[in-house]
């Protein structure tokens, strides 16, 4: 099981990289996002998405032949609408994630940098709560983690990127999640809920520190 300590692990340990004198770009992000997920149960009707919000540090690594190593520590939100008869669940979940990604940048003359890469990212829940909603009623309750709780703590998957780092340092980055793991419990397996995989979608504007 992936544990918080493990992923700082995969941050210092990118951060080496500097001991190779490789340039090091730094910055801070800030954007909004759309959150799913993917939820096998025979009970539930739809799944809609939910909009979020991101926020975080983020550390290029610039290594030969126009490549980057990126990696950094962000806030995110993850969720979805659940629909069945009756009742709307709305789970809503704040994760620390961290991704790392090895990407590939294209000079933009006059303008700044075009850049699209691929990896993954591994995220530990911090908080979340359920809103419960009903034709004639709205109430929401604590969400718990653990494997005999509502959801697993812990997250990871696959993770693409593109954006434009413009020549007076701003930043475009748009991202995608594709979770991997199965966050369903124990509990929710035993009601007839087979997986439960996050999806998010993310568009940011940051400012790089050169």
């Amino acid at each position: 099981m992936i544990r918080i300590k493990y992923l700082l692990t995969i941050v210092f340990a990118t951060l080496s990289i500097s001991a190779f004198g490789q340039k090091i770009n730094w910055g801070l992000k800030f954007g909004g996002g759309i959150a799913n997920q993917s939820v096998k149960n025979n009970d539930i009707i739809a799944t809609n998405s939910t909009i979020t919000l991101n926020v975080g540090g983020f550390v290029n690594y610039n290594l030969p032949g126009q490549w980057a190593l990126q990696s950094g520590l962000g806030i995110s939100n993850k969720g979805a609408e659940i629909v069945e008869d009756g009742i709307t669940t709305t789970p809503k979940i704040t994760y620390l994630d961290v991704p790392l990604n090895i990407a590939k940048k294209f000079n933009f003359p006059g303008l700044g940098m075009y850049y699209f890469g691929a990896g993954g990212y591994a995220a530990r829940a911090l908080s979340g709560k359920y809103k419960f909603e009903t034709p004639n009623s709205v109430s929401s309750e604590k969400l718990e983690f653990g494997n005999g709780a509502d959801v697993k703590r812990e997250d990871y998957g696959l993770n693409f990127t593109t954006g434009l780092e413009l020549n007076n340092h701003l930043l475009f980055d748009i991202r995608y999640e594709l979770g991997l793991n199965d966050i369903s419990t124990q509990p929710q397996k035993d009601t007839g809920t087979s997986y439960i995989h996050n999806r998010l979608l993310t568009v940011s504007l940051g400012y790089i520190f050169k």
